[in-house]
């Protein structure tokens, strides 16, 4: 395994972060225990019509075989052709962060920067960091949910995959 520096790892997964982050949330569903957010994809369809099972039911074994077969060969790519200097050596830790050291995998991941609630706390990530929200809205959030054969969070499914699957939010 690399050895990285502590701040080539931060930069990883602040951008990874930041570009979760972006997807601007619309205004936040009355009764709701989600934050709102926004998605410009559908309910994503199933990963795969195989016998794969869905994710919900796989154990912790299946899961970790699942994504190194499928997510990181399909993800890994997308975030090279986004920024090959940053995402270059993109690994487990890029995502999961400590998770990845003690094998827990767990998200969201609390190492991970907390996202804000608002409207008005994206537009503030969304002025200063543009085309990672970009990225992260239209490839990373729609894209994981189609892989993972789950429904993308829209304010019609606020239960669906979105950017609270991996990130905590501000307190």
């Amino acid at each position: 395994m690399r050895k990285h520096t502590r701040r080539n790892v931060k930069i990883i997964v602040t951008a990874l972060i930041l570009g979760l982050a972006f997807a601007i949330p619309s205004i936040v569903s009355y009764g709701s225990d989600r934050p709102a957010e926004h998605t410009m994809a559908a309910p994503a369809p199933p990963a795969s019509t195989d016998s794969t099972p869905a994710w919900k039911d796989m154990n912790h074994k299946q899961r970790e075989e699942f994504m190194k077969k499928v997510v990181m060969p399909k993800m890994k790519p997308e975030f090279i052709a986004f920024d090959a200097k940053r995402f270059g050596r993109m690994n487990c830790m890029t995502c999961h962060g400590d998770g990845a050291k003690d094998e827990s995998f767990k998200m969201p991941n609390p190492k991970l920067p907390p996202l804000p609630t608002t409207q008005e706390g994206f537009q503030k990530l969304k002025d200063k960091f543009p085309d990672m929200l970009n990225f992260m809205s239209t490839k990373v959030k729609p894209d994981m949910a189609s892989i993972l054969g789950l429904p993308a969070y829209s304010p019609q499914n606020p239960k669906g995959f979105g950017c609270y699957n991996c990130h905590t939010t501000e307190k």
